[in-house]
């Protein structure tokens, strides 16, 4: 009996790493399969959009003037790079300073909205009445204030990052669920720490939901109010270029913004990953 119990160790022993060693190989595979099926994703959405370019090119045949080819496109940021790149800093500038300006004021701001009483929903009023008007109809007012220079761009991007991003901290606060409020009260914590560690991170995925949200239109704010008072920048480079009808220039800022943008929302994403993983990894993505 003891002799078949211990040729049975082995094998059960044998088993199991078997078993495990599956596991290892499934979760591999299912790694590969995940950064395979991303890689294609993304060499798909690049790849799709210019064969149809070149597409619409070849059987309409649309000039460089009007639809630059790849190749043309390619030159033009290659001639034009270091002005490009000059002309970008302007615009990082107004778009981050916006961007943070929008931030430190709208997150407090929507923890005040969420708070009951006459001076959250007199404030509430205030914000959606201000929402109303359009941002670009104020740019030239703001001309008129501020002159010429990186103030009133870098307001315009702040009226237009600020709305989403109060809307939706006040959304995340207000859904913070009572038996989390509860359990700060139990706990006997003040108000500051109940914010900090109970409040705060369950507001969390709203307020970044406005981040990436206002992350969009902080860069369009950016160009439009290049567009209309600034003497450098990307919108600056559009607006001349389309005034000179010179389009490969015009496609080549157009390009950069495009990247910009992305690596700007890519950013904010990322903080997100790092600030809150535990509602990251839940998602189907």
């Amino acid at each position: 009996m003891v002799d078949t119990v211990t040729r049975e160790q082995p094998r059960q022993a044998k088993q199991l790493t078997v078993i495990a060693g599956t596991g290892t190989r499934a979760r591999r595979r299912q790694g590969l399969s995940k950064g395979a099926t991303r890689a294609i994703t993304i060499a798909s959405a690049v790849a799709v959009p210019i064969v149809i370019w070149l597409l619409v090119i070849r059987l309409f045949d649309v000039s460089s003037g009007l639809l630059p080819s790849p190749d043309v496109l390619a030159q033009a940021l290659w001639d034009n790079f270091s002005a490009l790149m000059l002309n970008t800093y302007p615009t990082v500038v107004e778009t981050g300073v916006g961007y943070a300006l929008a931030v430190v004021i709208g997150i407090p701001l929507g923890w005040v909205l969420a708070r009951p009483g006459i001076i959250s929903g007199t404030i509430n009023t205030m914000v959606l009445t201000a929402q109303i008007i359009p941002k670009v109809a104020l740019a030239p007012l703001l001309i008129v204030w501020f002159g010429f220079g990186y103030t009133p761009r870098i307001t315009l991007v702040f009226l237009v990052t600020f709305f989403p991003i109060v809307v939706n901290a006040a959304s995340g606060f207000r859904s913070v669920p009572t038996a989390v409020r509860d359990l700060g009260q139990v706990l006997g914590m003040g108000p500051w720490t109940r914010l900090r560690e109970l409040e705060g991170p369950s507001a969390l995925p709203s307020i970044f939901a406005g981040l990436k949200i206002a992350s969009t239109f902080a860069l369009i704010g950016a160009i439009v109010s290049e567009f209309i008072s600034a003497a450098s920048g990307l919108g600056f480079i559009i607006f001349q270029t389309q005034q000179s009808l010179n389009t490969p220039l015009l496609f080549a800022a157009v390009v950069v913004i495009s990247v910009f943008g992305l690596v700007f929302y890519g950013l904010v994403a990322l903080f997100e990953r790092v600030a809150i993983p535990w509602h990251v990894s839940q998602r189907k993505t």
